[in-house]
């Protein structure tokens, strides 16, 4: 049975204080590495509300509280501080960080003398300095990211062995065994990137874009609000090799969602392929994050002399033009059952390789994924073992010593 998902803060806020302070100190924990229960990330459409904040009650190590006039004036944030409370009274580790939005000690103590006798920190503008401010508060042995030379993957384990995230502007191989996880993985790096506002492109051979569209929105994405903001594309080259016209391609999709995928008429006619991607790239912007899903369908489409063409003509030139206009870091996935030949062809022009694969340890199946190879970078080879949840990839802990290799 997979393991309960758990977070490193959980954030208590009354609705108002949503876009000027809960929203913006959320983002700024994830840009760190951390995991954040915060309702628009963890609650996903048909959730109950009580059992999902129950949920993240439960299983956060520290509760933020955005204390202010709304938040004593509404029940719901009340009923969340006395599950924080509740768990702090209890003997547990949890630690509540107050912070104090449009309100003084004074007016704090009318509601809650416990809370005003803690030194709460000032929300201000630059939540940077409050994130750096509660992790002194917390002693938190806090990732130092620079987003300019690193993309997070969000998940916190990995982005500490990776000393930070994925190095920009380059080019991973992510490989392993059907169904251990690989798409997940590159969807969350995606997704991560669109968080922050990143241009980014899902480059599918394998499967359909509606499909595509509810993967992601059940890992949390707000796929419509990205596709409208002009910085998400689907690239699909899965319904014209399955014989799917481009009006039965719109037909397909939500209203909503149409503008967001481009027809690829001809995958295998290399020049015009990467014709239209550099439209594609020109129109939402340069950097984020290119997943390709997968090389082992785009490499069993072409020919031979094709496939040659790939790696020197179109890769080559494709890289170059990346590098020139900024940058994007590619996510290739490729399957164990590709052949060696078509293996060493596609890896021999990238940047690192990340392997997942699968492990029996005392008679169960665990998973694992490990960093083979980066270019210029130090990072931590050791197995790290993950699970799969509702919200997706979860690295739990380093390798057991008996599943080292």
């Amino acid at each position: 049975m997979a393991k309960p998902q758990t977070w490193d803060f959980f954030i208590s806020h009354a609705w108002e204080d949503k876009d000027r302070v809960a929203r913006p100190l959320a983002e700024a924990l994830r840009r760190r590495g951390f995991r954040v229960w915060y309702d628009e990330f963890s609650l996903k459409v048909g959730d109950s509300l009580r059992q999902s904040i129950d949920r993240g009650l439960a299983h956060s190590r520290h509760g933020i509280v955005v204390l202010s006039p709304a938040f004593f004036a509404k029940e719901w944030p009340n009923l969340e501080l006395n599950g924080l409370v509740a768990r702090q009274v209890s003997g547990g580790s949890l630690v509540i960080v107050p912070i104090w939005h449009d309100i003084d000690r004074d007016e704090i103590l009318e509601h809650s003398p416990t809370l005003a006798d803690r030194l709460g920190i000032k929300a201000t503008r630059k939540m940077a300095d409050v994130v750096e401010r509660i992790l002194d508060e917390l002693g938190e042995a806090a990732m130092k990211v620079d987003i300019s030379r690193v993309v997070p993957t969000g998940l916190r384990r990995l982005d500490v062995a990776l000393q930070g995230g994925l190095p920009r502007r380059c080019s991973i191989v992510v490989r392993g065994s059907k169904g251990i996880g690989k798409t997940t993985f590159a969807m969350q790096v995606l997704i991560e990137g669109l968080k922050r506002g990143e241009p980014c492109l899902y480059v599918t051979y394998r499967e359909a874009p509606h499909d595509i569209v509810q993967r992601m929105r059940a890992l949390g994405a707000p796929v419509e609000q990205h596709i409208k903001q002009s910085r998400f594309r689907i690239f699909d080259s899965f319904s014209s090799l399955n014989g799917i016209s481009g009006a039965e391609l719109r037909k397909s999709l939500p209203a909503s969602c149409r503008n967001g995928v481009v027809y690829v008429p001809e995958p295998r006619d290399v020049d015009a392929y990467y014709k239209l991607q550099c439209e594609v790239m020109d129109e939402i912007g340069f950097g984020g994050v290119n997943v390709i899903d997968s090389a082992n369908e785009r490499y069993a489409i072409l020919s031979r002399e094709d496939r040659a063409a790939i790696s020197s003509k179109y890769f080559q030139r494709f890289r170059t033009k990346l590098a020139r206009m900024g940058g994007q870091t590619a996510v290739h996935i490729v399957g164990d059952q590709i052949g060696q030949t078509f293996a060493k062809e596609i890896t021999d022009y990238q940047d690192g390789a990340i392997r997942m694969y699968f492990k029996h340890i005392g008679g169960e199946r665990h998973r694992f994924l490990q960093i083979e190879s980066l270019r210029e970078t130090g990072y931590d080879h050791r197995p790290l073992e993950f699970v799969i949840t509702d919200a997706g990839i979860e690295v739990v802990s380093n390798a057991r010593s008996k599943a080292k290799q």
